[in-house]
């Protein structure tokens, strides 16, 4: 009886352990689900907006024989660390809409880096960690210069322009969406 009552035990701790984690506070970059006020958990008094985005990759020695490297890298926004401005909160969404698509270009310039990178992968994942830190400072780079160019989006002209060209980049990886589970030819 001891044992059946452990037994139970674990596996209401098993069960409760791995419901907590389906919960989860991490919104994944989706051209069909943009940003809104509600993503947006992390409550204060401030006039200001601010959003954690961040790329994510998983690999492992084996991943070169994968297709496509899309599901291996995760464009994300951490929803419990970021806050919205609710007294301007249509020009704040638009302003973190263009940094959130800004990261998207880079997660996908990253998992076709990998796919090009994929038999170097194989021998040496460390090289994973290199083209990974070498496509974020590109990323903090342009959304710093994005930042500055828009004065943090109150530039209105700006931001419109921005966007166009960041939506035509993601647009131009477009095989490199999260989404897409296709093999992908790379051409030489």
């Amino acid at each position: 009886m001891k044992s059946l009552a452990l037994t139970f035990g674990f596996l209401f701790l098993f069960n409760f352990s791995f419901a907590q984690q389906e919960e989860t506070s991490e919104k994944i970059w989706d051209d069909k689900n943009p940003l809104q006020a509600a993503d947006f958990k992390l409550k204060t008094s401030s006039n200001s907006s601010f959003a954690l985005f961040t790329l994510s990759y998983n690999l492992s020695g084996l991943d070169f024989m994968t297709k496509n490297f899309n599901k291996k890298v995760k464009n994300i926004m951490l929803t419990d660390a970021s806050f919205i401005d609710l007294e301007n909160v249509e020009y704040a969404l638009a302003y973190q809409q263009i940094l959130f698509d800004i990261s998207e270009v880079y997660a996908r310039q990253l998992r076709k880096s990998f796919l090009e990178n994929r038999w170097k992968l194989a021998g040496n994942i460390a090289i994973a960690e290199e083209l990974s830190d070498s496509i974020s400072t590109e990323m903090s780079k342009e959304r710093s210069r994005f930042e500055q160019e828009s004065k943090n989006g109150n530039d209105r002209d700006v931001m419109k322009t921005w966007k166009q060209n960041v939506d035509q980049r993601i647009s131009a990886l477009a095989p490199f969406s999260y989404e897409n589970d296709d093999k992908i030819k790379l051409h030489q």
